[in-house]
């Protein structure tokens, strides 16, 4: 079979020639159109619920709420586990299904499930499913800032979400746009009791007048003459006075309005969030979502061109202003790669050179690395395959192997045109037939040493979970550039070495060769007479090697520079958003300090749609750094972060924990845990869980290397309880429901 191929190869070289261009335009083809991001998506199938509970403590959120739906949610096909979070006023209920199944179908099992939960829920709890994105999708993040301020908060915080949020949406790609910070505007009525009192009315004649008289309807149509008329009725509100103006009541024939009763105003919604920025004051903030399996680069870039269009949609003085952008970190990963395959065809190409004092044979073989890797992009594609730092590393660590079949075809052959052929018979002997012989003498061992290199990846492929969704798109990467550079190796090479190599003798062979093997023969010579020593050395060096390997450091994966640094904030529970608020400030005048900070962008508590449920007492300041060859108070990364840390060490409350956008978010979706290790220790009592977590927390301490150990906060957070005597206000008439209603409002 192999030596048909080669004589295929050898007699139809056009043909040949013409599979390597078509070779070459479907391969363009797929790098063009394979899904570019920096990272491989590690993160499970999962489902996340959201819901909105406004209002309710975490205990409530937990027992009315979250248990609900978790109870709902068990026994759903190929399902692998179901983790909660009850925060204030909200609960998050993730369902983790087993690789390989459909995120849609795995969603339309969880919606119908949730419409059972509903029944088992409180009225004014609103449910949702999260987006459908992954660890990897905040993929760009910007801020909307009044350059005169002239625009608060508030009105930043409209602008967006009725410009900016539905523009970016349109984008392909894009799931959803979050929104965090600002001020959600509202028209409050603050009821005063005192007249509530004076006119003999309710609060909740107050709530039904304005409910009631908020509302457009329809009347049918009439006919008028030759035409049908639609008929509504007008009544939505349009403005403060049109609530002030509502009647609630009518004392002795005169109408008492809401004025009478209550202050009308335009006021905030209460919130559990905010954002600022370079000690400037707050901000308001957006995350574009990418959709599970888009490609990172062409959602980016896409939302980059989009940009125009909601800057021009904006009033003059506000401004949009990105401080996180995913392309940077792709473009390195692809520069990495890129630079890592030019200089390694750089120096095949020189070595060859040298070693073979030919030109030509040289290019050939350098000729099969870029088209063994537009063959592996062929196949990525074809497999749903990403090009990522890992999957492009396959073919920046196949360099050596990707060439070995065509550095053994073509040395052989261009040994054979130029040694003596033709002293024993009259005519020269034909270079095809040369050509062709010397292809076959190494056919066999060049496909069973490629193959051999490829089954050696083999493990990887049967990794699981994390594991293989991190190595296996390297296995694949570097199986299919090999398999292409076997091919060609058997094809295209001998091909070219028929047109390109000279058929000419050669007495010696290159001086660096020549000079190469004067050293290597005597040692060769010596090793042949005394075989029993080169194995006892060869014995010692492994046994060697094997007592030193426990005192080497192993780590799963080398942490990747994302060019920015997470801080995770943690303070008391208890903790105000003003305050938080001010403690950012500290921290931003602090890290602006640093010559290497380009920008700090502090988020408190959690966002509009609550993927990352944090409260009040959580902050996140992302750090945007400049390269590293502009910095001069470090030289490293992790010299860097150890300075910051003892520069927030005197802020007072706080705990400082550093990472990194991607890795966090990964961390948190697989594991729940914003870390790399998470120990979580179960049980009913939460006071003795949280002496176990301290116990925990002082022996990690003592172990070497480990930093930023956290003790998740369970208690702390103050509560301000109305305990109802049932017998007392029975004897008013009054129940517990009313009760309740005004401790609501």
């Amino acid at each position: 079979m192999i030596d048909k191929i080669l004589e295929f190869s050898v007699k139809q070289r056009l043909l040949v020639i013409l599979a390597t261009l078509v070779l070459i335009a479907f391969g363009v083809l797929a790098a063009l159109r394979i899904p570019i991001d920096a990272f491989p998506d590690v993160t499970t199938v999962q489902v996340q619920i959201l819901a909105n509970a406004p209002g309710m403590s975490p205990p409530e959120v937990e027992k009315l709420v979250t248990f609900p739906i978790e109870v709902e949610m068990g026994g759903l096909p190929r399902v692998e586990g179901v983790r909660s979070v009850s925060k204030i006023g909200l609960s998050v209920v993730t369902v983790v299904f087993e690789d390989g199944v459909d995120d849609y179908f795995a969603r339309q099992l969880v919606f119908e499930r949730l419409q059972q939960a509903r029944e088992k829920l409180p009225a004014s709890v609103e449910v949702s499913l999260g987006p459908i994105t992954t660890g990897l999708g905040e993929i760009f993040q910007y801020t909307l800032q009044s350059k005169n301020g002239k625009y608060s908060a508030m009105d930043l915080r409209t602008m967006h979400d009725y410009i900016v949020r539905p523009i970016l949406r349109t984008v392909p790609g894009v799931t959803d746009v979050n929104t965090f910070g600002g001020l959600v505007k509202q028209y409050q009525v603050i009821v005063n009791p005192d007249h509530l009192t004076s006119h003999d009315l309710t609060l909740k004649q107050v709530f039904e007048a304005v409910e009631k008289n908020n509302a457009n309807v329809s009347g049918g149509y009439v006919d008028h003459k030759s035409s049908q008329w639609m008929v509504r009725g007008l009544g939505l509100i349009k403005s403060k006075e049109d609530i002030a103006n509502i009647v609630v009541a009518s004392e002795h024939g005169t109408p008492i309005y809401v004025r009478d009763v209550a202050e009308v105003q335009i006021g905030a919604e209460p919130r559990q969030g905010a954002v600022s920025m370079n000690t400037r004051g707050e901000v308001v903030s957006g995350i574009v979502l990418m959709l599970k399996g888009a490609s990172g680069r062409e959602v980016v870039n896409a939302v980059k061109a989009r940009l125009p269009m909601v800057q021009k949609a904006l009033p003059a003085g506000v401004e949009l202003v990105p401080y996180y952008d995913r392309t940077d970190l792709v473009r390195k990963c692809i520069n990495t790669v890129t630079r890592a395959l030019e200089e390694g065809a750089i120096f095949v190409l020189i070595v060859l050179l040298v070693l073979l004092g030919n030109i030509r044979s040289a290019i050939i073989v350098t000729l099969v690395l870029p088209l063994a890797a537009l063959a592996a992009f062929i196949m990525m594609r074809w497999y749903g395959l990403s090009a990522n730092l890992m999957s492009l590393g396959g073919l920046a660590i196949g360099i050596g192997m990707m060439v070995d079949g065509a550095v053994v075809m073509v040395e052989n052959i261009f040994r054979h045109l130029t040694e003596k052929h033709s002293h024993h018979t009259q005519h020269p002997v034909d270079k095809t037939h040369i050509v062709l012989d010397a292809a076959k003498e190494v056919g066999r061992p060049i496909v069973f040493g490629i193959v051999i290199i490829i089954v050696v990846f083999l493990p990887l492929f049967t990794l699981q979970g994390f594991e293989g969704k991190m190595f296996t798109p390297l296995a694949f990467t570097i199986s299919f550039a090999l398999f292409g550079s076997l091919v060609l190796s058997l094809t295209l090479v001998p091909a070219l070495c028929t047109w390109f190599l000279p058929q000419k003798e050669m007495d010696h062979d290159p001086k660096l060769l020549h000079a190469l093997k004067s050293l290597y023969l005597p040692v060769l010579n010596w090793a042949l007479r005394h075989p029993k020593s080169v194995f006892a050395a060869a014995l010692l060096l492994l046994v060697g090697s094997l007592a030193l390997f426990p005192f080497i450091g192993t780590e799963f994966l080398p942490a990747l520079d994302e060019g920015a640094v997470v801080i995770q904030i943690f303070r008391p529970p208890d903790i105000s958003l003003a305050q938080a608020m001010e403690l950012q400030q500290q921290l931003e005048r602090i890290l602006k300090q640093f010559p290497e900070v380009i920008d700090v962008v502090s988020r408190v508590g959690r966002a509009d749609i609550a993927n990352d449920p944090m409260g009040l007492d959580q902050g996140e300041p992302i750090v945007t750094l400049k390269p590293i060859r502009e910095w001069t108070t470090a030289h490293t990364k992790e010299e860097l972060v150890q300075k910051m840390r003892e520069a927030l060490e005197p802020l007072p409350g706080g705990v400082a924990s550093f990472t990194q956008p991607i890795a966090m978010r990964v961390d948190e979706l697989v594991s729940g845990v914003k870390s790399a290790v998470g120990i979580k220790i179960f049980g009913e009592d939460l006071a003795v869980l949280k002496d176990k977590a301290e116990q925990v927390a002082r022996v990690l301490g003592k172990v070497r290397g480990a930093t930023d150990i956290n003790v998740e906060k369970v208690s702390g957070l103050a509560y301000l309880e109305v305990e109802i005597d049932r017998d007392r206000i029975a004897r008013y008439g009054i129940n517990v429901a009313d009760i309740n209603d005004i401790i609501e409002t």
